[in-house]
């Protein structure tokens, strides 16, 4: 029990000189480049990276971390991309691009809710 109180803490990320809670590659662009605190709306941009990179085998981003991860991630999120979801499942492209959305406010909830008992892919 005594390591899960510890979580919150690993869970932060010294990078570069910033500090953000998570893995600098899967943080949603608000909290990259506004320092807006992580909310559902940022793990689900989190959680969809994840599943592009199931889906592609590659990483979600490619840059070379670290250095300079936290200015690589910004200069990305100025160009307003979001991740290249070639290789994913079509259906399952239709199901992710919502939670890609670069407005975190009207950015998808949950990923799955709609597709999950539809799909084979869940």
């Amino acid at each position: 029990m005594g390591k899960l109180s510890e979580m919150p803490q690993m869970l932060e990320s010294s990078v570069d000189g910033y500090n953000k809670k998570g893995t600098p590659l899967y943080l949603a662009p608000e909290i990259v480049t506004k320092n807006v605190k992580a909310s559902t709306k940022s793990d689900t941009w989190s959680t969809a990276c994840v599943v592009v990179e199931i889906f592609t085998e590659r990483k979600i981003w490619e840059i070379q971390c670290p250095p300079n991860t936290y200015a690589k991630m910004e200069d990305i999120f100025s160009k307003h991309d979001i991740p290249d979801l070639h290789g994913v499942p079509t259906p399952l492209q239709t199901a992710l691009k919502p939670c890609f959305c670069r407005d975190h406010m009207r950015r998808a909830d949950v990923i799955f809710v709609q597709f999950a008992g539809d799909h084979q892919y869940v």
